[in-house]
């Protein structure tokens, strides 16, 4: 997650020469304030803050820009000290001796603090302390040996401590403070105060400063430390700059002056003659530290809410597995491109058979396999584009189409599909255990193309979506382009859905057509249950398309359950005849599909022998062992359950060993290919043959010919079904016959003579 970076970092960003300008700048403001003001009784400059600008520069700038802003802050203070009465040979010394020590401190503070702008904590503070006097110590004991101060060696420890400690002060006081105004300049934490609340805060240190100075004796000074605390939390980290430097040369100018609280010390102390423990050494000194521990524990305050703030708008339109752009911010994008003079291109892509991958190898498996078809697709989408991830196995992609800002983007929409398409058929290396498994998927993809400026986002988002219901119900593994006619047989699939809604809700249109099963001898034993809907507009719905936008919209549950009532009732009423009811696979999925089976049979009073749950093969592909648990559970009860259209779906001898079935269907199309092919007949027999091994019974379906018939019998079969021997007929229509039995119908007539 790229989270915004730190506020201190933020200083990185504004390296350069305006940095440098303003560096010197503060150089030019601090030495001439400082030696000016700043002054003890024997004209020597006590304090000497000026160093931490080229410290801060040398931390922060690059060296290209650092080394032209130390020669001209060199240059400066030569003139600066000559004008002010220093010889040249001093001048040059002891500028020399500022750039050299400065060096150092950058040097190791850099080195040993782990930090280039953040010294707002503690260890980091005092690290920076000690290399600030050692610095100091190492500067002063330089200068003392070219430039004695005096002859006596009490008056040279004096001069020599006096040095260190107001240079080693200065650094450690000051540079902090700057590199903490200079860090927070463009991306500093939210300040409470406002202008004039600020301007009052620096306005009263500074009087507070001048106020409490005129006392002497008088610790009143030390009010400055909750002024500059209440600075740092109200006005932020400039105004605590400015307060600090501010009262420093306020307490310092009146001290040299003779007044405060520390003008009366005299020149017989080692420590404090000459005026060196200045106002500034000891109240502003403990102002500025904690002052500076404050600012820095607000701002890291700021930087964690600042990351959670980031991390929640993160989360709230980024994909939490793949760290792909989610739902929301791909139609923001959507909507932003598509106010653009560029025409652009949606693609819906999903990934077949990834719910095989998560039921067999685990959650931990498909996801896997989501990030890695992510990358693959992020690797094709190329940097104009965005590639998002809905949910479960459904990803988006938006590219434009036409000429970009970076060239020509997927100038054929198609050629990029079908590029996804080969992407998705490379096997995917998963994690399965200890070892890892090639996993073999595929992508079914919807294209959409919106031209500029003439779409509305959802609607395009809408026509992917048709194009990729197209791809997946033609066979998946390919795509399909959105046209008018896709648009059509959409609204015509709605319209339908809730036509089929009110049909279930009245019942009147929805009835159930029955087709017997013969035996070997063309008696017949049972009968199947078939759905049949006569639309009150559109007439007699195909089987199919009822089934499947019953299946797309959950309604086969409940549609399910009354085929089931229904045929119910109709075993109760012919007691003689085993009735066969289809199951879909949504039903056999859904959890309460054995509860809710049993208490209906229950319900009827029906013997649970009399009753055969069919049920597809393809059906067993999802999750075997889940659905092999529920058939034992039926089969216990009594039920008996039929192995449909067997022999088209995949691994079906594994399905017989593995599921608790009484009987196999043979499917039709291999009965309709009987007589011309010699792998048709040569499959029939050997699932036949399989299934009576197997203490199976065998169907077969789709019988039309007697030569079919003949074949058959003569291989073994168990019981047959189709048009050779019955069609569908209603209930009613057999009714209608049992009260007519001089003109009965042979199907009729052959079911009221069995025993």
């Amino acid at each position: 997650m790229r989270l915004r970076r730190t506020i201190y970092r933020a200083t990185d960003r504004i390296q350069g020469p305006p940095m440098a300008a303003l560096l010197v700048a503060v150089f030019i403001v601090l030495a001439v304030v400082t030696r000016l003001s700043c002054r003890d009784p024997n004209g020597n400059t006590v304090f000497w803050p000026a160093n931490s600008a080229m410290v801060v520069a040398l931390m922060i700038l690059p060296t290209r820009i650092a080394v032209p802003t130390l020669a001209s802050c060199f240059v400066l203070n030569v003139g600066l000290d000559l004008v002010t009465h220093y010889t040249v040979f001093d001048s040059l010394l002891y500028c020399a001796l500022n750039i050299a020590v400065s060096v150092l401190v950058a040097f190791l503070a850099r080195t040993l603090c782990g930090a280039t702008t953040d010294l707002s904590r503690f260890r980091r503070l005092a690290t920076f302390g000690a290399i600030a006097f050692l610095a100091a110590a190492i500067e002063s004991t330089v200068g003392e040996i070219l430039d004695p101060g005096g002859s006596v060696k009490v008056q040279v420890l004096n001069d020599w401590l006096q040095w260190t400690l107001c240079d080693g002060f200065g650094f450690l006081i000051t540079t902090p403070a700057l590199l903490l105004s200079l860090g927070s300049a463009r991306n500093a934490y939210p300040c409470d105060a406002g202008r004039l609340e600020r301007w009052g805060l620096l306005l009263g240190a500074a009087i507070l400063a001048a106020a409490s100075f005129r006392f002497t004796q008088s610790p009143s000074f030390m009010l400055i430390y909750p002024l500059l605390v209440l600075t740092a939390f109200r006005a932020g980290a400039p105004w605590v700059l400015a307060s600090i430097l501010l009262t420093s040369l306020i307490s310092c100018s009146l001290t040299t002056h003779g007044y405060g609280p520390l003008a009366d010390h005299t020149a017989s102390d080692l420590l404090l003659g000459q005026g060196m423990l200045q106002p500034f050494l000891v109240s502003i000194f403990l102002c500025a530290v904690p002052t500076n521990n404050a600012l820095g524990e607000k701002r890291r305050n700021a930087r964690r809410q600042l990351r959670m703030k980031d991390a929640v708008a993160y989360a709230a339109t980024h994909d939490t597995v793949t760290t792909l752009a989610n739902r929301d911010l791909f139609r923001r994008r959507l909507g932003a491109l598509l106010h653009t003079p560029t025409d652009c291109a949606v693609l819906f892509v999903d990934l077949d058979r990834f719910k095989q991958v998560n039921d067999t190898m685990g959650h931990g498996a498909g996801n896997e396999l989501l990030r890695a078809f992510s990358t693959r697709m992020l690797a094709i989408a190329g940097p104009e584009a965005t590639l998002a991830r809905f949910g479960g196995d459904e990803f988006a992609m938006l590219t434009p189409c036409g000429p970009t800002s970076r060239g020509l983007a997927h100038p054929d929409p198609e050629a990029l599909c079908r590029t996804i398409i080969e992407a998705a058929r490379m096997p995917f290396l998963l994690t399965s255990g200890p070892t890892r498994v090639p996993v073999q998927v595929s992508a079914s993809i919807g294209l959409a193309v919106g031209l500029a400026q003439s779409w509305d986002g959802s609607e395009l988002m809408r026509q992917a979506d048709i194009a990729l219901y197209a791809a997946k119900a033609g066979g998946r593994d390919g795509y399909r382009i959105f046209c008018d006619e896709l648009d059509r047989s959409s609204r015509d699939r709605a319209r339908l859905r809730a036509d089929l809604e009110a049909a279930l809700a009245s019942g009147g249109q929805l009835r159930l057509h029955y087709q017997a099963k013969v035996d070997a001898g063309g008696r017949p034993r049972s009968v199947e249950a078939l759905l049949r809907w006569q639309h009150p507009i559109r007439g007699p719905v195909p089987v199919n398309q009822l089934i499947s936008i019953a299946e797309e919209t959950g309604v086969i549950v409940r549609l399910g359950a009354w085929v089931l009532r229904e045929a119910l009732g109709f075993a109760a009423r012919w007691p003689t005849l085993d009735v066969a009811v289809n199951v879909s696979p949504v039903q056999l999925r859904h959890p309460h599909f054995v509860e809710d089976t049993l208490q209906a049979l229950r319900a009827s009073a029906v013997p649970p022998g009399q009753i055969e749950l069919e049920i597809t093969e393809t059906s067993l592909m999802d999750d075997l062992d889940s659905i092999n648990g529920k058939l034992a559970t039926l089969r216990a009860a009594g039920l008996r359950i039929a192995l449909d259209d067997f022999g088209t779906g995949c691994s079906s001898l594994r399905h017989l060993h593995r599921c608790s079935v009484d009987r196999v269907k043979i499917d039709q199309s291999f009965v309709a290919a009987l007589g011309d092919t010699a792998e048709a007949a040569a499959i029939t027999r050997t699932v036949i043959e399989l299934g009576h091994a197997m203490g199976l019974q065998v169907t077969a379906e789709g019988v039309e010919t007697e030569a079919q018939r003949r074949y058959l019998v003569a291989t073994g079969i168990d019981e047959m079904q189709g048009y050779l021997f019955a069609k569908p007929v209603a209930e009613s229509a057999l009714d209608a016959d049992l009260r007519q039995p001089r003109r009965p119908a042979p199907l009729v007539d052959a079911l009221m003579r069995q025993p």
